[in-house]
């Protein structure tokens, strides 16, 4: 990274994050581009690569007078952040992943994603204090989905349309279903094998007691002892001792669409072990780790688009990212990464300071 670098970043922010004070922007720049440097939110880690910034120490209390200001408003951000990611996101079809994750014994997070070219892209997050029932949100699961993803909703355009899922962990719930069904948006959830449904033949069984091994089944009916109607699809791999017992509010949304929950880990293991070192920045207060959750989604978003930006490259600037196979085998994670660290150093003009969520036909696309 070099002054201009961000330089240019810090004015795209300022533009994205304009109810921001000037220096909240910059330090929110700094520490967005700093984890993409340094591949690492680590701050300490960070300041040691910071150099053309100033002495090692000062840059790190810089990072962690950001990290540490309460006077950031990160809900307005996300909503600035999520404005952002929609009006440039071309499809109608908006795919959103509701899931949980923990960082160590400390702070557990809930976050709403947008599934995007293999990955996932936090939207909207809250962070609270792990394995405590009194550190959770006062006004429950339920409740704090319904919230988050009406969040969402509320930065969509007329033409774009969601589509919800989560796992059973958090799905298996009649009342999350009805709270998903006041919003008016679609959802694909995983429910326990154990529930019971009842056809529109009058017919009460457990889902395990229809599912069958190898075979996909799709039926319209009630699910719970509360009679949710729902379309049920059970999808059952032979390879897998557990079947895939999905339902839906919408009879245009197939089982095989579940497929995205998988994107949702990968952009986990990018966050934490595999790309950002999420869980070594031991950050044990949850206001201070949204914020810093913040600097990583703008960073992992961006890096992401300019992973899909790279298979539009001249052919000369493409061969200096990878071989063929290497576009064909590598995530937008791992060739955004390579994008801008080749760029930097050889055509730093070609480096886009915005998003842009380009699909190329290689990459996997919504249904």
């Amino acid at each position: 990274m070099n002054l201009q670098q961000l330089y240019e970043w810090t004015a795209e922010l300022e533009r994205q994050f304009g109810h921001l004070k000037k220096w909240q922007v910059r330090g929110l720049a700094l520490m967005s581009l700093g984890i993409i440097v340094t591949r690492c939110c680590v701050l300490a880690q960070m300041a040691e690569e910071l150099g053309m910034l100033g002495g090692i120490s000062s840059v790190n209390k810089r990072l962690k007078r950001w990290v540490g200001n309460a006077d950031i408003d990160v809900m307005g951000c996300c909503e600035r952040w999520t404005g952002w990611v929609l009006r440039r996101y071309a499809s109608t079809d908006v795919v959103v992943l509701v899931d949980e994750t923990k960082l160590g014994q400390w702070v557990g997070v809930l976050k709403i994603s947008l599934a995007y070219g293999g990955r996932a892209i936090p939207l909207f997050w809250r962070c609270y204090t792990a394995n405590q029932a009194e550190g959770y949100p006062q006004q429950g699961q339920v409740l704090l989905v319904w919230q988050l993803v009406a969040r969402v909703q509320a930065c969509c355009d007329a033409r774009q349309r969601l589509l919800v899922q989560m796992d059973m962990g958090l799905g298996n719930s009649s009342a999350m279903l009805r709270a998903l069904n006041h919003l008016g948006v679609d959802y694909l959830v995983r429910v326990k094998p154990q529930s019971t449904f009842t056809s529109r033949r009058g017919k009460t069984q457990a889902l395990h007691q229809i599912a069958q091994r190898g075979r996909a089944l799709s039926l319209a009916g009630w699910l719970f002892q509360s009679r949710m109607p729902v379309h049920l699809h059970i999808v059952w791999e032979k390879a897998y001792d557990q079947p895939w017992c999905l339902v839906t509010n919408t009879r245009h949304v197939r089982g095989r669409a579940y497929g995205y929950r998988v994107w949702q880990e990968e952009s986990f293991r990018d966050l934490k072990s595999g790309g950002w070192h999420w869980q070594g920045a031991r950050l044990r207060i949850p206001d201070r780790a949204e914020r810093l959750l913040l600097a990583m989604s703008i960073a992992y978003g961006w890096i992401l688009t300019l992973g899909s930006l790279a298979f539009d490259l001249p052919v000369a600037l493409r061969r200096q990212l990878g071989s063929a196979d290497d576009f064909r085998r590598y995530s937008l994670f791992r060739l955004g990464i390579r994008f801008f660290k080749r760029l930097s150093a050889i055509a730093r003009e070609q480096i886009i300071y915005d998003l842009n969520f380009a699909q190329p036909d290689c990459l996997p696309r919504l249904c």
